[in-house]
């Protein structure tokens, strides 16, 4: 359905998200609002560009994150191959520091998508959210993508609950094999 596309011309960018899931304006997304919450000391936050496409699949349970997806694009000089394996060393390094409980799954600076080389992340860790006056931990499953384009680099965010009752890994497979970049 058309309504399920997303396409942002001027960048060359156009995926489809799950007919279950809706997009939403980019301040909902995880990164906009922890750049935007009170007390927010992380800079790299606060220097991050706002996602130009965001989407969110929906389950019953307040106590279990959403199946979020946010989208970045950031101008790319110059394509170097050195460039992903130092990228994907800062950016866990930077999962490590700003998630205490980050555990690592997988991660490889030799993934494609798109037909473009890209980093990959997955991993997990836990937030303490406030659930009707209670704190509650939710454990999040996160994959990062880092995708080199011609001029611009991607990073594609995908996240949910860790539990799989809140989350069908096959909408986060469905996603990435939808992108096109031209």
């Amino acid at each position: 359905m058309e309504s399920d596309l997303f396409e942002a011309s001027a960048l060359g960018f156009r995926l489809r998200k799950p007919a279950a899931w809706r997009f939403v304006p980019g301040e909902w997304s995880p990164l906009a609002r922890w750049k935007n919450s009170a007390g927010e000391d992380i800079e790299w936050l606060q220097r991050a560009h706002a996602p130009f496409c965001c989407a969110m699949g929906s389950h019953d349970s307040r106590r279990h994150v959403r199946p979020t997806l946010q989208v970045v694009a950031r101008p790319l000089l110059k394509s170097n191959p050195a460039l992903a394996p130092m990228l994907l060393e800062a950016q866990l390094e930077q999962m490590c520091r700003t998630y205490r409980n980050f555990e690592l799954l997988d991660a490889s600076s030799r993934a494609c998508v798109a037909g473009c080389p890209a980093t990959l992340i997955r991993g997990r860790f836990s937030l303490t959210a406030d659930v009707d006056g209670e704190a509650i931990e939710m454990s999040v499953l996160t994959r990062g993508y880092i995708v080199f384009a011609a001029r611009v680099a991607f990073s594609i965010g995908l996240s949910s609950s860790n539990d799989p009752r809140y989350y069908t890994e096959a909408d986060f497979r469905e996603i990435v094999a939808s992108i096109e970049i031209r």
